[in-house]
């Protein structure tokens, strides 16, 4: 949906947005409130509301004008960034648990990862300790076992269980 709106500028209102969520996706309204929140915070920072202008302009004897010269805030530079690099952070675990195996990504940027989770953490994590030099052996034979994507197509034609053997014959 986000796409569509940014590629043709229609705007999908959230309640579509959860409306889809919970009809479409089949997420527990439990799920669905805590996406509402989240909407409802992401909204408040991504769009500048008139109380987070205020400080671009000053007030004098009932008259406005414009600061041409904006201080730059470092705390909320920082507290931005921060918040920036926990969601790539919390995007990159999940790509990671979504994948059918953790052990199928390359090991240097699983312990790239877990390096910056320990940094940015402070803690020690010990359950992201890996053996790495036989993670990095595991996956050079898992690599070596893959077949070239040429013969996608064709297995994908034949084996007996692929989508297009097992629709009837008549659907498209």
């Amino acid at each position: 949906m986000a796409d569509q709106w940014l590629r043709d500028g229609k705007w999908f209102p959230d309640v579509r947005v959860r409306q889809w969520l919970s009809d479409v996706r089949g997420d527990s309204a439990h799920e669905v409130d805590m996406y509402k929140n989240f909407y409802a915070e992401a909204s408040a920072w991504a769009h500048p509301t008139a109380e987070s202008c205020t400080g671009q302009f000053t007030v004098k004897e009932d008259h406005f004008y414009l600061n041409s010269a904006i201080t730059f805030d470092e705390e909320a530079c920082q507290q931005a960034v921060g918040l920036l690099a926990s969601t790539a952070l919390f995007a990159c675990f999940a790509f990671r648990n979504a994948v059918v195996n953790e052990r199928a990504i390359d090991p240097a940027w699983r312990r790239d990862l877990y390096d910056l989770a320990r940094e940015m953490s402070g803690e020690a994590m010990p359950h992201l300790d890996r053996d790495w030099d036989a993670e990095q052996a595991h996956y050079d034979a898992v690599m070596a076992n893959l077949r070239d994507r040429r013969y996608l197509k064709g297995q994908l034609r034949t084996h007996p269980r692929a989508y297009d053997n097992l629709k009837p014959q008549d659907s498209d």
